[in-house]
């Protein structure tokens, strides 16, 4: 009777260790309900936009201005978040803002608050098939690209145009037979002269071009 009683008693056990460890495989949350940091595809139901040239997205719209970003907000540094919608819009020929941006990469492409337009590349490289450059350094390769028909990012210094900023990163292209400029702090400034662009104060450059190429109107 007691060896009875014993087999009772850890029969019962092992069924209630599996009722529990049924209960908990039934509750336990699905991989997609748990948050994730990493980088994302953005996808919207939204009709194409045939972009005759890059959307000029500014900091400072207020659509998307106080988003936080970085280690402020999107006004206060956002300059490479914008200029990346800007090209990817372009590339994809659709309407890809800043607040979409942000809402799918957060802040994962800056390195210690600043905007590091590799990782965006990256980013874009591997959900969209954009190609790009490694970083470059003269102004005549980058002129050399604008030449070909490349968007360039181009990190800035000091002087562009009449504005002069510590760190910061426009979009660069050529149409019309001059150098266009997205300044994404600023609407005073839509384009640069050959003397301007070799004046200008610029650090870096990438160039980058979609999975399928998408001709400037001249």
């Amino acid at each position: 009777m007691r060896r009875l009683k014993k087999v009772a008693c850890v029969l019962v056990t092992i069924i209630v260790l599996e009722i529990g460890l049924f209960l908990y495989v039934l509750n336990a949350p699905s991989e997609s309900s748990i948050p994730t940091q990493e980088p994302r595809p953005i996808v919207k139901d939204k009709p194409v936009i045939a972009y005759e040239y890059p959307p000029y997205y500014k900091q400072y719209d207020e659509r998307w201005a106080s988003v936080p970003y970085a280690n402020g907000t999107i006004e206060t540094s956002g300059c490479g978040l914008c200029a990346a919608a800007s090209y990817i819009s372009f590339a994809t020929q659709s309407e890809i803002t800043p607040a979409d941006l942000e809402a799918a990469v957060g802040s994962t492409c800056t390195v210690n608050g600043v905007n590091d337009m590799a990782i965006f590349l990256d980013y874009f490289e591997y959900y969209y098939g954009t190609t790009h450059s490694d970083i470059f350094w003269t102004k005549d390769e980058a002129y050399a690209r604008l030449d070909e028909g490349y968007l360039l990012f181009a990190g800035v210094e000091g002087q562009i145009g009449p504005n002069n900023y510590a760190g910061h990163v426009v979009l660069l292209w050529k149409q019309y037979g001059h150098i266009n400029v997205m300044d994404p702090a600023s609407d005073n400034l839509g384009g640069l002269t050959d003397e301007e662009f070799y004046n200008a104060d610029f650090t870096y450059f990438y160039w980058m071009e979609g999975s399928s190429v998408v001709e400037f109107l001249n």
